[in-house]
């Protein structure tokens, strides 16, 4: 006869804000989730490029390259990373619509 084996109680669960930034009570929450998910679709833009051909495209050092694909965002504003993906899309390598990224409220944006 097997021992049956008792589940360990767990902690009770909360439902998060969907953002993450916020539910660890994090200053400027919005702002932090909103350069995370710029430089997400930044660095799908940049795919297949080497750092050393982004930072050309870009008008950035490599180490700034580097740094934006590690999600070392502190150097990066919102407001920087939204520039460097519309200079990428006006090199004609993609069509993201920046309208519809500004028209998405904040409760509509969130990571992953």
């Amino acid at each position: 006869m097997k021992a049956k084996l008792k589940a360990p109680s767990s902690p009770d669960v909360e439902t998060g804000s969907r953002n993450v930034f916020a539910d660890l009570g994090l200053p400027d929450p919005d702002d932090r989730r909103l350069r995370v998910q710029l430089a997400m679709r930044l660095i799908d833009l940049l795919e297949g490029m080497s750092q050393a051909a982004a930072a050309k495209r870009l008008g950035i050092s490599r180490p700034h390259v580097s740094g934006l694909k590690r999600f070392k965002l502190a150097r990066f504003s919102s407001k920087r990373l939204l520039h460097l993906t519309r200079r990428i899309q006006q090199a004609g390598d993609t069509s993201m619509s920046t309208v519809r990224l500004r028209s998405m409220s904040v409760g509509e944006r969130h990571c992953g």
